[in-house]
């Protein structure tokens, strides 16, 4: 009864994964790949920073949203704190190597502090002492 549902499914998800493929072969959305590319390396941070903010806004903070929110104002918070991760996560790899927390993780990793400013950011800021 439910062979045609997973043969859809196969398809729907091959069919994406064209998409998604012709898009990044197209090379029209290097940007975004990019800041998409910065999300992902700063990822544990990204993804505690999140939590925080959620647990904030839907349980703990003064609005307590958990429930109250219709569908679309949900669609709206999750654009919201994508857009926050992305555009921060930019910003910090401009200076610096790794997200805060995925240099702690790799220095408790390796037992050794790892560099944290990106080369050019580091000449530029002790070049001057």
């Amino acid at each position: 009864m439910f062979l045609p549902y997973g043969i859809q499914q196969i398809a729907g998800m091959l069919a994406n994964a064209s998409v998604v493929l012709l898009l990044v072969r197209n090379r029209r959305f290097v940007p975004l790949q990019q800041a998409l590319a910065a999300v992902g390396r700063t990822a544990l941070t990204n993804y505690l920073f999140t939590s925080v903010v959620c647990q904030f806004l839907f349980k703990w903070g003064p609005w307590k949203l958990y429930g109250a929110l219709e569908y679309y104002q949900q669609v709206y918070v999750v654009v919201c704190v994508w857009a926050v991760n992305i555009a921060a996560s930019v910003l910090w790899l401009r200076f610096f190597s790794f997200g805060p927390l995925e240099w702690l993780w790799r220095s408790l990793t390796y037992w050794k502090l790892q560099p944290l400013f990106v080369e050019r950011t580091r000449n530029i800021l002790f070049s001057q002492c």
